[in-house]
């Protein structure tokens, strides 16, 4: 017979596995539910508010409570914040517990882009955690419109966010940070992407010379992809 070694500290840690399980089998799909227009096309996205409805009920059913344990300001500007967020995910129940950690960016020219950047991490921080999946858009619920073939697939990598960043682009097609360059290759190996072949696509499908030319709204579903690849990657290596 052999002999038993398990720590009380696994059975604990074990048991916060098990009820995040029990969330991420409860809410396995958000469809987007935003929409953003823009001059130069356009992009739907999957809200922070849609995120927190949906698991807040599951964690509740599984005695589970979030809250951040720390923030640290990786980059601030006149119209921009970048911060690394740490969340910590504990069971009631018996204290067991993770830490999370994700970046978030804010960018505003007013007084928001703090905001903007923790309900950015936190809208992460969940949908990397209970792998929440937003699936692509279902071309029946999208009008057709003159001179646009709507049954045309896109690029997973370009998304519904692709912009061309052209005259006449909107404010908000500001360029990326460093911090957010540095955080899409860090997920790139993550997901186990060749990362020279990853460049050379970036460049190709956004027409552009150098990943320093993307815009804000081109890479967020560059990040929306890669976050899925790793949820992908982590599930195969569970089985």
């Amino acid at each position: 017979m052999t002999e038993d070694k398990t720590t009380e500290a696994e059975i604990l840690e074990a048991l916060i596995h098990q009820k995040i399980l029990n969330v991420m089998s409860s809410v396995k799909y958000m469809p987007k539910d935003g929409n953003v227009k823009l001059k130069t096309g356009g992009y739907k996205y999957l809200s922070a508010e849609e995120i927190v409805k949906n698991i807040r009920a599951e964690m509740i059913k599984q005695g589970l409570i979030i809250w951040p344990v720390s923030c640290r300001t990786d980059e601030v500007g006149q119209t921009q914040k970048d911060i690394t967020m740490t969340y910590r995910i504990l069971a009631v129940e018996d204290g067991s517990f993770i830490n999370v950690q994700v970046t978030g960016g804010g960018h505003d020219s007013m007084d928001k882009k703090s905001y903007k950047a923790m309900t950015g991490a936190y809208k992460y921080a969940l949908r990397q955690t209970f792998m929440i999946e937003t699936g692509k858009d279902d071309p029946d619920k999208t009008p057709s419109s003159k001179g646009r073939d709507t049954s045309e697939e896109k690029d997973p990598l370009v998304g519904d966010n692709h912009t061309d960043n052209t005259e006449g682009s909107t404010p908000k097609d500001k360029l990326v940070t460093q911090a957010q360059l540095k955080k899409m290759m860090t997920m790139v190996g993550v997901a186990g992407i060749d990362a020279d072949k990853f460049d050379v696509k970036i460049k190709k499908d956004l027409k552009i010379e150098s990943k320093n030319q993307m815009t804000m709204e081109q890479i967020d579903p560059i990040f929306d992809y890669l976050d899925k690849r790793i949820a992908d990657k982590k599930a195969q290596e569970s089985v």
